[in-house]
């Protein structure tokens, strides 16, 4: 007999409106728990094009609602690859718990699931911490957060560069972030090399992680062709092009493929154009100066198409290559495995956990490595074996993994271990460095805007009028902040 359980998932990302890697997988697990008879709400921002049919055709049953989040200049998106990144997510983050406890105080949901990347739950987990919705189970998806996608972004400039890590604004947001693992009931990590990367960072016990891959829509999977022989050999790519998603070590693998081999296969690269601050301009701007102009009509940039689309890409190609420099699982790179596509990926990353032991020959240091990756390439595209006993084998491992992501996070649902008490809150503490860095992001995310300014100050409890005075001495007062801080968690 079912024990129909009532789940609150907690996202931005809207499909078909944001097609990110956790609106996509955050939509698999909603129609994954609809489907087995659960009652499933999604705590969402609504754009100004949304449709009630798309939705439904899109997530079924599940319940949409809509956060209250105020004023919409406040919404910039924020782009890993360089766009304006806002000093929203504390606002966001007060109205999720404001919108769940109008919505869900008199029947709290069983599990609340929320992902670590812009800690749009923080306040609310804040809340539990202090017993609120106390018989709520909260779970968090380690999705990747900030602090990752910053790091790669910076990590070809020069060390005396500029450095988003540093702006306060962002140094909350990471703070903040690392907050939501230490208040968890429980942590869902995609593979283990994410989940140990987090661990070694911010010391979060072991005892309440599980490792579970992520989902693929259930359409998705149902729609998967039989695997055949393309009539025209291709090589693809899909992702950002940008440094994070490695679309320049594809470049530079390919250039190599083809100053090795005769008669090349194609690249098609399907995603959208980033700024890069290595480069001070956008990716395309540098690399149709840089590639040669013999190969120049070998490859072909789609920009960003629609979902459906990259689908019939996938069907056609040969081989998918994915050298992210770092990714906590990789959804694409599962897609491409399920439509029987071979993929390279890069080394170091969850990508690579996808293959296994089973397809290591696959998995290269795509750093260093362009002359191995060039002789894959060749060995792929110039008959090397059959390709149809290939792709049933990758598609074999992508549909296993599928299954059992699909198994485990049933089987969640039912074995969801509340480790509650007044440590976890205290342990968010832990979180800061120390107690004048925070009052440092405090005071100078007071001097940017005055809307987050008071965000802060109702997050820590104190009056505008105190925090001011905190403010013109604040090494004189540190002492008074951190007992209010740690009063909050008592």
């Amino acid at each position: 007999m079912l024990n129909r359980r009532h789940i609150v998932i907690i996202t931005r990302e809207l499909v078909p409106y944001h097609y990110g890697g956790i609106g996509t997988l955050f939509m698999s697990i909603a129609n994954l728990f609809c489907g087995a008879g659960h009652s499933v709400s999604l705590l969402t921002t609504v754009p100004e094009t949304f449709d009630e049919h798309e939705f439904q055709l899109h997530y079924g049953d599940v319940r949409l609602v809509p956060v209250a989040a105020g004023d919409a200049a406040d919404f910039v998106d924020y782009s890993p690859s360089g766009g304006v990144i806002s000093t929203f997510a504390l606002h966001y983050a007060f109205s999720v718990a404001e919108t769940f406890c109008r919505n869900f105080s008199e029947d709290p949901p069983d599990i609340v699931v929320s992902a670590d990347f812009g800690a749009e739950a923080v306040i609310l987990m804040m809340r539990h911490a202090r017993q609120v919705f106390a018989r709520t189970c909260f779970v968090l998806h380690l999705s990747g957060g900030l602090r990752d996608a910053l790091e790669v972004y910076h990590s070809g400039q020069q060390e005396d560069g500029y450095n988003a890590l540093n702006e306060p604004r962002n140094k909350l947001v990471c703070s903040l972030e690392d907050t939501c693992f230490h208040l968890a009931d429980m942590i869902i990590a995609p593979s283990n090399i994410a989940w140990q990367s987090v661990r070694s960072r911010l010391r979060v016990s072991n005892d309440k992680v599980r490792i579970i891959p992520n989902l693929l829509a259930p359409d998705y999977v149902k729609r998967t062709p039989p695997i055949g022989a393309a009539d025209d050999r291709y090589i693809l790519f899909v992702g950002r092009l940008d440094r994070h998603k490695g679309a320049d070590l594809l470049l530079e693998a390919y250039l190599c493929y083809c100053a090795r081999y005769a008669n090349p296969a194609p690249l098609i690269m399907v995603g959208r154009d980033c700024h890069c601050l290595a480069y001070g301009r956008t990716f395309l701007e540098e690399w149709r100066e840089r590639i040669p102009p013999e190969h120049r009509g070998r490859i072909t940039f789609t920009g960003q198409i629609d979902h459906t689309e990259v689908r019939t890409y996938f069907q056609g190609a040969s081989v998918c290559l994915f050298p992210s420099r770092w990714e906590v699982f990789g959804i694409v790179c599962l897609e491409a495995m399920v439509y029987g596509v071979p993929v390279l990926v890069n080394e170091g990353t969850g990508l690579a956990g996808l293959l296994g032991d089973e397809f290591s020959d696959y998995i290269f240091n795509f750093e260093h490595d362009y002359d191995a990756v060039a002789e894959k390439l060749h060995e792929l595209l110039n008959g090397s074996g059959d390709p149809r006993t290939r792709g049933k084998r990758f598609q074999k491992r992508g549909l296993e993994i599928v299954s059992q992501g699909e198994s485990e996070y049933l089987h969640l649902l039912d074995n969801c271990i509340k480790k509650l008490g007044k440590e976890d809150g205290k342990a968010a503490l832990q979180t800061l460095d120390n107690s004048l860095e925070w009052l440092e992001i405090v005071t100078n995310i007071s001097r940017y805007l005055s809307k987050d300014y008071q965000a802060v100050t109702r997050g820590l409890g104190v009056s505008e009028e105190l925090a001011t005075s905190i403010v013109r001495e604040k090494r004189h007062n540190a002492v008074s902040l951190v007992r209010m801080i740690t009063r909050f968690f008592q």
